[in-house]
């Protein structure tokens, strides 16, 4: 697998962990938003990271199926998963659940709501709750991905066009969801792009000369670009009707789809990885599944922090403010992340060492 996959998984991170950051400047100085804020906001409720790595996951997880074609016993796929992904989001979920990183206080949190969000039910009625940690709405989703890609795996391997069967699929299935959520019906139509450029990949055990053109990767970032640009100019941030009647929301998520299918058909060729990109995973922190549980405690702690320590801060201009508090969070982030990596991940690839199990790229990310 490409490391430039690698590269896209860590660039989407990152992305959330910005945009989180300027909107809990915004919250925490109650600065009239400027310009660049305005925009920046507008891009991250547009939840382009979220999309990307749907996509991601439902390529890398499917992908060493159709190469083998058959799929691993449910139980046993299952078990992996969570081995990988509870112990580190326990662990942030109950540190968020008993410190307010916002009011810096210490709190309260009743065991219903707590085991709600441990199992990811809180999203889900009729037991929705609210969210102790609201970054975990993307593993909620993962984990219904999780629960069925077993099973239609098994049934798309002994198809003879399985591409356009999970294509109808996604579909269908994304018209049921439109009557339920204004925008939830996008979710399974990224994880079908990647499932079906798996398939693509098993199919052909090579890449292609246009897999790696500049031009693919080019048009990928415009469309998502295009996508958010057009997207922004038609609706307001909270414009999330549910009616039939074509949205700017659909009008986006056709647009940012098609991106997300170039970009990542640009990075998952298999003929790229080269000696200079192996270099580059071999590099590559796996800290990526961390950073995501704890940006956001860790911006929230930043800025309520100096808000209440430094108030002079409030008063200086945002542009000058923003790359400082920004920098910290970023560390603090990374500390915190480390941390989570050492008491909650390390025994899942020791793990894996002792089974003398390969670590995937998505694994490691």
């Amino acid at each position: 697998m490409s490391a430039l996959l690698v590269v896209v998984c860590h660039f989407a991170a990152l992305y959330a962990a910005v945009f989180h950051a300027f909107d809990v400047d915004s919250a925490t100085f109650n600065s009239a938003p400027s310009a660049v804020t305005t925009a920046l906001t507008a891009l991250y409720f547009q939840f382009h990271g979220a999309y990307v790595f749907f996509a991601i996951s439902g390529f890398v997880i499917t992908r060493p199926w159709f190469a083998s074609a058959q799929t691993p016993a449910a139980t046993s796929f299952l078990g992996r998963r969570a081995f990988r992904l509870l112990p580190a989001a326990t662990v942030a979920i109950i540190a968020v659940a008993h410190f307010d990183f916002y009011q810096l206080n210490f709190r309260q949190v009743d065991l219903a709501t707590l085991l709600q969000n441990l199992l990811y039910l809180n999203w889900l009625p009729p037991y929705a709750a609210p969210p102790i940690l609201i970054v975990t709405w993307t593993l909620a989703v993962e984990w219904l991905f999780y629960l069925a890609a077993p099973f239609v795996v098994s049934v798309l391997v002994r198809l003879q066009r399985p591409i356009l069967a999970v294509v109808v699929l996604a579909i269908l299935l994304s018209i049921a969801l439109r009557t339920i959520s204004p925008n939830a019906y996008a979710y399974p139509l990224y994880f079908a792009a990647g499932i079906a450029i798996a398939i693509w990949r098993s199919v052909r055990q090579g890449g292609t000369g246009i897999d790696r053109s500049l031009l693919l990767l080019v048009g990928g970032g415009l469309a998502i670009l295009a996508a958010s640009l057009v997207y922004a100019s038609q609706a307001p941030i909270s414009w999330r009707p549910v009616q039939w009647a074509w949205r700017p929301f659909d009008t986006f998520v056709v647009m940012h789809l098609v991106g997300t299918v170039a970009l990542l058909l640009w990075a998952s060729n298999p003929a790229s990885t080269d000696a200079g990109e192996r270099k580059i995973l071999t590099k590559l922190p796996t800290l990526t599944y961390s950073i995501y549980l704890w940006h956001l405690p860790a911006c929230m702690l930043v800025f309520a922090a100096v808000a209440t320590i430094a108030a002079p801060a409030a008063k200086m201009p945002e542009l000058a403010r923003m790359p400082i508090l920004l920098a910290v969070a970023v560390l603090l982030t990374l500390a915190l992340s480390v941390l989570s990596y050492l008491i909650a991940e390390r025994p899942y690839f020791r793990w894996k060492q002792r089974q003398s199990l390969p670590i995937t790229p998505a694994e490691a990310a």
